[in-house]
């Protein structure tokens, strides 16, 4: 034989009656309960972290204009796996409804043609430079493929957008992203 563990209403009320929590007759402490569940349902399917993801797939050198300001990296990207983003012409943009704080991660391998040249490197949001982003890389020679890595943290509201910058501080040389990766990551209750 099984014993029938659900509740009623009735008994729920007694339960909170015989432990002291003083309800006013005719509280229903069961309706309480589910729609506490159910609005926990509905917050925790919101909580899915927005996450988005670029790597360029063919290289271009990123004209230098004037040493030392910055331009949007040049090259051709494909997206990875996006939930709450999507991803065009190195470009990230947050498609969540929910305001986010993001960590971002950027790892790069980069050339520039000429002898020791001082680049630079940062995530842009919105065409602004997320300026704790900064990276500074020198290359000594110009068949050195550099290293750069960078982690940065903003907020996000819907139609926000993340892209990767650089600079030439040296010469107006060209700067080659050869290999790169661009991943952000909505956080909420930042």
């Amino acid at each position: 034989m099984t014993q029938d563990t659900t509740l009623s209403a009735e008994d729920w009320q007694g339960i909170a009656n015989s432990a002291g929590l003083g309800l006013a007759n005719g509280y229903n402490l069961w309706a309480h309960y589910t729609d506490t569940l159910a609005r926990l349902a509905a917050a925790e399917a919101a909580l899915v972290h927005a996450h988005g993801s670029f790597s360029v797939t063919a290289p271009a050198a990123t004209t230098i204009t004037t040493p030392g300001t910055f331009y949007k990296a040049a090259g051709a990207t494909t997206a990875g796996d996006l939930v709450g983003f999507t991803s065009t012409d190195n470009r990230l943009t947050y498609s969540g409804t929910a305001d986010v704080c993001a960590h971002i991660v950027t790892n790069m391998s980069v050339t520039c043609a000429n002898n020791a040249q001082l680049l630079e490197f940062a995530v842009y949001k919105n065409g602004a430079q997320l300026l704790p982003s900064l990276m500074k890389q020198r290359l000594g020679t110009g068949t050195d493929i550099q290293i750069v890595t960078i982690h940065a943290d903003c907020d996000l509201v819907t139609g926000d957008f993340l892209e990767v910058w650089c600079t030439n501080a040296t010469t107006s040389a060209a700067i080659t992203l050869q290999y790169a990766y661009m991943y952000a990551m909505g956080l909420t209750n930042c």
